[in-house]
């Protein structure tokens, strides 16, 4: 069977790669090869980012409707869609899916955020279609009840730190501050790459929510040992942070019960390293 690999972003040796798949490469193209093998295990390969199963290799490109036709030959049953360009074409992906539902749901067939994914790569006038294998990586299920809170922040960094981290662990995050604050983030939000904000649970606003809310600062008198406690509720817990500069304002930190992070009482933790090393404390009760 043959399968294109899409292979991690980092710097690898294809000859090496070769014979630790024990297989030959049949092409290579920018971060993607082409391989034939029968080998089962290939989610145990770290270079691998996605296996795609292969169903037609390239094939010109003549008509919409021949295009259209030739994809639905490969699906029976709820389906999702995946279209990458290998380099600039004159059809956009959102043409191509919406000319590919618009004839497979004359088919009977449904557009489904959990059905098979449709692989389709172009390259010119040149396009090859597969199936994206489902991602066997056994990966930590962990629901955290936790909301972040970044009060007045200063600079685009520390904004888009606060997106990533809370990206990767599925956290809600709200920005405290007014019209600056609000600039900030939409700047935040064009130099952070790879996130879909239209699916972040973000919100920038000028009042706290109602909830359990702790603060951080190197100031307290409480620690991590008293954190570590808190930690162990089960209700919701609002995370207040304050931005790399000042820290929390006086205002909050007067409403807020706060901690103390690491032994040092001298230079703190950034806000993004703080929220790290807190979720590893969290982590430590609830997984």
């Amino acid at each position: 069977m043959k399968y294109l690999l899409r292979l991690q972003k980092f710097d690898m040796d294809l000859e090496l790669l070769e014979k630790k798949l024990n297989c030959k490469i049949l092409e290579k193209k920018k971060d993607r090869i082409l391989v034939e093998t029968n080998l089962k295990n290939l989610h145990s390969f770290n270079e691998i980012m996605e296996i795609v199963i292969l169903k037609q290799n390239w094939k010109d490109f003549k008509t919409m409707k021949d295009f259209v036709e030739d994809c639905s030959t490969f699906i029976n049953e709820s389906y999702n869609i995946d279209v990458r360009f290998l380099e600039k074409n004159k059809f956009s992906a959102g043409h191509i899916k919406k000319k590919l539902n618009s004839f497979l749901k004359k088919k009977g067939l449904n557009y489904s955020n959990v059905g098979k994914k449709i692989y389709i790569e172009f390259s010119g006038n040149q396009y090859r279609i597969g199936f994206l294998q489902e991602n066997m990586i056994n990966l930590i299920k962990t629901k955290f009840n936790l909301l972040v809170i970044l009060e007045n922040p200063l600079t685009v960094r520390e904004v888009s730190d606060f997106f990533r981290v809370c990206k990767v662990f599925e956290l809600p995050l709200i920005v405290l501050g007014g019209k600056e604050v609000e600039n900030l983030v939409e700047n935040a939000k064009k130099l952070t790459k790879g996130i879909d904000f239209s699916n972040f649970d973000l919100k920038v606003q000028n009042n706290l929510p109602k909830m359990k809310l702790i603060g951080f600062s190197k100031l307290s008198n409480k620690n991590e040992n008293d954190l570590f406690e808190v930690m162990s509720d089960n209700n919701k817990i609002g995370l207040v942070f304050g931005n790399e500069k000042f820290g929390l304002s006086q205002e909050l930190r007067d409403k807020l019960e706060t901690y103390r992070l690491t032994k040092s009482n001298t230079k703190p933790l950034l806000a993004s390293q703080a929220l790290t090393y807190i979720l590893g404390i969290y982590f430590a009760k609830h997984l």
